[in-house]
């Protein structure tokens, strides 16, 4: 089992449809244990919230998996979720199958430098098509069940994730700025290569949105402008598309030369009707 998952981890992921509404929140504690069997996860979940997801997501049960683990690959053998998992340093990305869900999952989480937060997002599939999507922030412990100050931090982060969790992701669209960090980059065999440096700015135009149109304004190119620059030597940007489209130009027909308004087609039973 890999050490960055030891302990039981707690959090509270959004639950948001196919459009990104959000739509409600799956409560989780989630634990792995090495048995004689090998090693297993159970995930306690209940979900939160209204509406068709939570009808087919709720499962009434506690998950329950095996798990072949190494630093390699991760391989889960069932009941609950059958696939396999690629760690990539402390990011694991995962594609499986859940039989109580019905859904194929496609699942990044990594665990961060301090060891004890673990970032996730799940995106479920019907074939396809995405049906439904959950992301979140988990906290480590390893002894809730005895110490009181370590169950008030669990409660307070979880109140914590119920504010931030519905929050839409929005670019600032009256000030610029940059997010900037360091990046761990691994091969596609999943060694180590180093790390990156990179930084992603923005820089605001207008208050306008993407395919909207304001008095006086021809066209709109959305509020902000990013790019993205990395110590790497590829370098990447994103065009801004235009939302006006031009039109068809139509050439008139030499039947219609003489007159603007098109001719209105007679239908089969129009012509038998004055025969």
């Amino acid at each position: 089992m890999a050490e960055a998952d030891r302990g039981e981890w707690h959090g509270i992921p959004g639950l948001f449809d196919a459009q990104g509404n959000h739509v409600g929140f799956e409560h989780i504690a989630r634990a792995s244990e090495v048995t004689a069997e090998g090693a297993r996860y159970w995930m306690d979940s209940k979900l939160s919230g209204a509406g068709p997801l939570r009808n087919r997501f709720e499962l009434g049960a506690q998950f329950d998996f095996g798990v072949v683990d190494s630093d390699e690959n991760r391989v889960y053998t069932g009941p609950d979720f059958y696939g396999t998992g690629q760690p990539y340093g402390l990011f694991v990305e995962a594609n499986y199958y859940s039989p109580g869900w019905q859904a194929d999952l496609r699942t990044w989480n990594q665990v961060l430098a301090d060891g004890e937060t673990q970032v996730y997002s799940s995106v479920l599939h019907d074939g396809w098509a995405v049906c439904a999507v959950f992301n979140g922030v988990y906290k480590r412990t390893t002894d809730r069940e005895t110490n009181p100050a370590t169950q008030q931090l669990v409660d307070d982060w979880r109140e914590l994730e119920v504010e931030r969790g519905p929050r839409p992701q929005v670019l600032p669209t009256k000030q610029a700025g940059a997010w900037t960090g360091t990046l761990f980059l691994n091969g596609a065999d999943q060694t180590t290569e180093g790390r990156c440096g990179c930084a992603s700015s923005t820089s605001p135009r207008r208050c306008v949105r993407p395919g909207t149109r304001s008095p006086g304004v021809a066209t709109s190119s959305g509020p902000t402008r990013s790019t993205a620059t990395a110590t790497a030597p590829a370098r990447c940007s994103r065009a801004l598309r235009s939302s006006a489209t031009p039109r068809p130009t139509v050439e008139p027909s030499s039947r219609s030369s003489t007159s603007s308004a098109p001719t209105r087609p007679v239908s089969r039973r129009s012509a038998v009707a004055s025969s």
